[in-house]
């Protein structure tokens, strides 16, 4: 694969078709593609923006440094001025995103919502009820909204007292 540098020189080396834009209404998913580790400070990424519907890519723009708010306001500003209507907006939970999109249908994307949660369960729990869980946010893709709130709301009625219960730093962690 090579270096970023080299990743990065390779893709400034490719020459693209002039962009034909058939603007209308559009479902978008956005997210940024990182090259090298985000914490160096010399880490640099691609935001792409598609159209739910066509899987069309409609715009990309490269992030150097880390993501920022404005890198999506300056997507959504471009395709208004081409003439698309953002029928609604679905990307990860970066701080701020919301603002950006006010007014936009905006949606938390399940991928991003399946690694935080995991990050905050970790993978192996060893108490049931995390357990449980674990296994209703590995369901997230795969539930339909109503079958989704259905479990979630059928683990917060079994769970209940294991969810209240409070944290005393003397006693340690309950739910550790």
């Amino acid at each position: 694969y090579g270096s970023k540098r080299s990743i990065k020189q390779k893709l400034d080396d490719i020459i693209l078709p002039a962009k034909i834009h058939n603007p209308r209404r559009v479902w978008l998913l956005m997210d940024v593609t990182y090259f090298g580790k985000r914490i160096d400070g010399t880490s640099w990424g691609i935001l792409v923006v598609r159209d739910y519907v066509t899987k069309e890519n409609i715009y990309w723009s490269y992030c150097i440094g880390r993501e920022r708010d404005t890198d999506y306001l300056k997507a959504l500003t471009k395709l208004q001025q081409l003439g698309y209507t953002i029928a609604s907006v679905t990307c990860d939970g970066l701080p701020g995103l919301s603002r950006v999109f006010e007014g936009i249908p905006f949606q938390y994307c399940q991928i991003h919502m399946e690694r935080l949660s995991i990050m905050y369960l970790t993978r192996k729990p060893k108490k049931a009820p995390l357990q449980e869980l674990l296994l209703i946010v590995y369901s997230l893709k795969e539930s339909t909204k109503d079958q989704f709130v259905k479990q979630l709301h059928n683990y917060i009625t079994k769970w209940n007292s294991y969810i209240n219960q409070r944290y005393e730093p003397s006693k340690g962690h309950p739910r550790g």
